[in-house]
């Protein structure tokens, strides 16, 4: 019956409107029932009482409003009635008040028109229709002759004129009031479908659990689509998180989880202690296949017009767990092979290798016997206490002590079984606890064959030379790599046997810095050097010489040499310059502003020169060394560097 009814009101149509639509045609059907009731009782009234003309308008009337109902369902437009009843209404109340007298009061039908006018049709045509029946009302109540409603008491008429301007004016402004707050209305709904819109998509597509739990601990309708994943569970709104974890982590955890989430709702919670505190930080959860994935949740307080509520999230940490287990792991075997290998190079080789054959015998004999299905219990026990008890004192006896008190550990393990009669488990146990020790045998192993093939691969790059000139050969091939120059290196007249030990860093560091002052400012271009006539590989010749109680070092190479010129120019910009004008000094004199803090003849700093450092440094640590440097240069030959050195 009800939908009997709501099919009528709405002409069939009201799944095919929008809200204010399906008012509008609400109110018309209204309109048209009620009228249609009203005109038919007038109508039968007047024909009764002899009024046959106004009986048959009435009636006539009456039948235009019900062709409108039919017509609204049969085109399924309400906007027909929208328009029609305003038009309608306007001429049926004019002929109302046309046809009333002195005492009638049909006159009053016309203060409902802009009522209704206003809204069927908006303020602006509504205004429209109501003014333009203002006058003619107006034109009918006061024009003498025109209608018998000119017969009206004057007051009467005034006074009815004003109450229609006021329910014109209110209409007006409840419409507008209205047709905002509608609008307004519309765009906070707009507003909202987007935000839910863009909350669904996050909660359907986030990778964290999102969910708020109330003060019972219930998860809320709406949460993201991976909590159910992340819980395993198909539908965890309406079911309470402590429930949901239930078996699935450790009974202390969830009990402290259940205190924990209830003092959220307490009056005032300790806020700066809560995160502190939280039992699911981190928190291994049991999952349906049997393994173990690790979860941790964060929660926080919303308040909201219902009350306080908490913000849960969870993340699926399990990579992140079973790496930073990889990690200890290797961290702690970082840690176990360093004191192997501090306490293995206190140790005799002949005596560690001997060790280690005689461990991996007494280990192979104890898993022999472990394996022996008839070995009894006791007997056995007592047989892997003393092998394991053997093994603990050779490591000791040879110095490795971190080793010896692992395997202690395992001795005091298998000692405790020597009271009991052991079980399948223990020697589980035994064997798993072993097989650790063997590990570490292996590491020690590796750890030996490491340290030999360094010395052999040390021995093999040395090949006989002296350390000093495999230094000065590497920064001569690493800079010719770098800066793709060919250079020859003559060492025949370094014997390096004769630099004394005192002096042999100073004259590695010295002659490094030369050689990449050679590379820097020296050697030119493979072009340039065939345009100049010189070989297309550049050369640098070393060689030292005792004298009496001193030692001379000599550096050479055939670049272009230092240009005094260029020099002059580089020491007008150094900020610090205080000396004389550089324009004035000798060639000489220009060349030993090659040692001046800060000069360099390179425009641009790079990896190898630029900031005018390294020859100044030279010089600094030859004389510190309590020695004297002197440079000479041939423009375009080469330049050449003489270092004295006391040897006493």
């Amino acid at each position: 019956m009800k939908k009997f009814f709501k099919n009528v009101l709405y002409s069939g149509i009201q799944d095919s409107l929008g809200p204010e639509e399906q008012v509008k045609l609400l109110f018309i059907n209204s309109i048209i029932f009620l009228g249609m009731a009203v005109l038919t009782v007038f109508g039968i009234r007047d024909i009764t009482g002899g009024n046959l003309v106004l009986g048959g308008v009435t009636l006539a009337i009456d039948a235009i409003v019900l062709g409108l109902y039919f017509t609204i369902r049969t085109t399924k437009n309400y906007l027909i009635g929208v328009w029609f009843l305003p038009f309608f209404m306007f001429a049926f109340y004019s002929y109302l008040t046309a046809s009333g007298g002195a005492g009638s009061t049909t006159v009053l039908w016309m203060l409902t028109y802009p009522s209704f006018a206003v809204f069927l049709a908006g303020t602006v045509w509504g205004a429209v229709f109501s003014g333009a029946f203002l006058l003619v009302q107006l034109a009918l109540l006061f024009v003498p002759g025109l209608s018998p409603a000119w017969g009206i008491e004057l007051e009467y008429k005034l006074r009815l004129a004003g109450v229609y301007a006021i329910l014109f004016t209110f209409s007006l402004a409840f419409e507008t009031i209205r047709m905002k707050a509608q609008r307004e209305l519309a765009s906070t709904a707009a507003e909202l479908a987007a935000a839910k819109v863009q909350t669904d998509g996050i909660l359907k597509n986030v990778n964290e659990g999102i969910f708020l739990l109330d003060p019972e601990l219930t998860i809320g309708d709406h949460h993201s689509l991976s909590l159910a994943g992340l819980l395993q569970v198909e539908a965890p709104a309406g079911r309470t998180l402590p429930d949901l974890l239930r078996g699935r982590i450790e009974d202390r955890n969830l009990n402290a989880c259940r205190d924990y989430l209830s003092m959220f709702f307490m009056p005032t919670p300790p806020w700066h202690l809560m995160e502190d505190i939280n039992p699911l930080s981190e928190v291994a959860v049991a999952t349906a296949d049997g393994t173990e994935r690790h979860l941790t949740f964060a929660f926080g307080p919303v308040e909201l017009s219902t009350g306080r509520r908490v913000l849960g999230t969870v993340r699926d940490v399990t990579q992140a767990w079973e790496l930073g287990q990889k990690l200890k792991q290797e961290e702690d075997r970082s840690a176990r092979q360093m004191k192997h290998l501090f306490q293995i190079i206190h140790v005799k080789p002949e005596l560690l290798l001997q060790f280690l054959q005689d461990a991996d015998e007494e280990i192979a004999a104890i898993n022999r016997r472990l394996k022996d299905p008839k070995s009894d219990p006791v007997t056995l026990v007592e047989e892997l206490f003393q092998g394991v008890h053997s093994v603990k004192g050779n490591a000791a006896l040879v110095g490795l002590v971190s080793f010896a008190d692992r395997v202690h550990d395992l001795e005091t393990t298998i000692d405790s079984f020597r009271t009991k009669k052991p079980v399948w488990q223990d020697f589980l146990e035994m064997t798993v606890r072993l097989s650790i020790i063997q590990a570490e045998l292996t590491e020690i192993r590796e750890l030996l064959d490491r340290m030999a093939a360094f010395q052999r691969g040390l021995e093999a790059s040395v090949g006989g030379k002296d350390l000093l000139l495999l230094a000065l050969e590497k920064a001569v091939d690493r800079l010719g790599q770098d800066t793709g120059l060919g250079v020859d290196l003559d060492t025949s007249l370094f014997p390096t046997e004769i630099v004394p030990e005192k002096h042999r860093k100073l004259i590695r560091d010295v002659l490094i810095q030369l050689v990449r002052n050679s590379f820097a400012h020296g050697f030119e271009p493979t072009s340039e050097r065939r345009a100049s006539g010189k070989h297309t590989r550049a050369r640098i010749k070393v060689a030292v010489t005792p004298a009496d109680q001193h030692l001379t070092l000599a550096y050479w190479d055939d670049g272009r040499g230092l240009d005094p010129q260029r020099l002059r120019q580089a020491a007008r910009t150094l900020p610090s310059w205080g000396g004389r004008d550089p324009g004035s000094l000798t060639d000489a004199q220009a060349l030993e502003l090659a040692f001046a803090p800060g000069l360099s003849t390179t425009a641009t700093p790079g990896l190898h020169a630029g900031r005018g450092v390294g020859l100044g440094l030279v010089k600094e640590r030859v004389e510190a060394a309590g020695g004297r440097l002197r440079l000479r240069s041939v423009p375009g030959k080469g330049v050449a560097f003489d270092i004295t050195l006391p040897i006493t």
